[in-house]
């Protein structure tokens, strides 16, 4: 099915209809509560040096939007989790901010990360792509360009590429849009892996993130606006579902 959907995703993105899906998606996005990234603190209390120290890098889903201080985001959710399993310190710190690309990430955000002293990298990148309609190509060039820079600069660290956010679960999204949407995100997944197999000791969770999935694992009934702060941002308790799978993923691969 994936070569059908490289065709099909490929043609919308170089047909005539490709400026009403822009100005759809920009129309929806003006429409959307304009949250700011969590507040501080930007890194964990813990000053044990002979603990991890993991880097949350990337878009929206790193930068914690939806929740008010980055110890309710993913990164803090992914370094609690890691630490209660390993029964170890894990110090995390991030690098993010909300509407960004993989190519600004590499051009703005990189230059900002001060020390290369980490064991762990975890990137979360994809969403505003996919908004954007990045082509796949675009996307795969950045993507390298984006690790090569972060092991030119010193890291050393292992890396794992958080899931592709599941723009087809945004229910502020109409049907023709999560089609669209969800197919480029199919697309992008594929080029990520296929990135990460030309990096040593880099990771990709190609597992796609499903609401579904998610409920099954709360003890007590939720409705799907509990998950979205706002259509399309998570929530905290999603943040924390989905911060403790990718430390599992973490854990299952020994990565660290």
């Amino acid at each position: 099915m994936l070569p059908q959907a490289i065709f099909i995703t490929s043609s919308i993105l170089f047909s005539p209809i490709l400026p009403l899906l822009a100005i759809k998606g920009k129309k929806i996005k003006e429409k959307m509560p304009n949250l700011p990234d969590a507040g501080p603190p930007y890194s964990s209390p813990q000053q044990d040096d002979n603990g991890l120290r993991i880097l949350g890098l990337g878009e929206s889903t790193i930068s914690g939007v939806g929740v008010a201080k980055m110890d309710q985001s993913i990164t803090a959710y992914i370094a609690r989790r890691l630490e209660e399993q390993l029964n170890q310190s894990v110090r995390w710190e991030v690098v993010a901010r909300s509407g960004y690309t993989a190519q600004q990430v590499r051009e703005e955000l990189v230059p900002k990360i001060s020390d290369t002293n980490y064991d762990l990298l975890v990137i979360g990148l994809g969403g505003n792509d996919t908004f954007k309609l990045t082509s796949p190509n675009r996307w795969k060039k950045n993507l390298h360009l984006l690790l090569k820079d972060l092991r030119q600069m010193g890291l050393t660290a292992p890396i794992v590429f958080m899931n592709v956010p599941p723009v087809h679960e945004f229910p502020i999204f109409p049907w023709y849009l999560k089609l669209i949407l969800g197919r480029l995100v199919r697309l992008h997944g594929y080029e990520l892996q296929n990135v990460v197999r030309r990096h040593e000791d880099v990771y990709y969770i190609k597992e796609k993130v499903f609401l579904e999935d998610m409920k099954r694992k709360v003890p007590y009934p939720t409705r799907t606006r509990d998950y979205f702060s706002d259509g399309v941002h998570p929530s905290e308790l999603t943040y924390r579902l989905w911060g403790e799978d990718i430390a599992d993923y973490i854990l299952s691969k020994g990565v660290l």
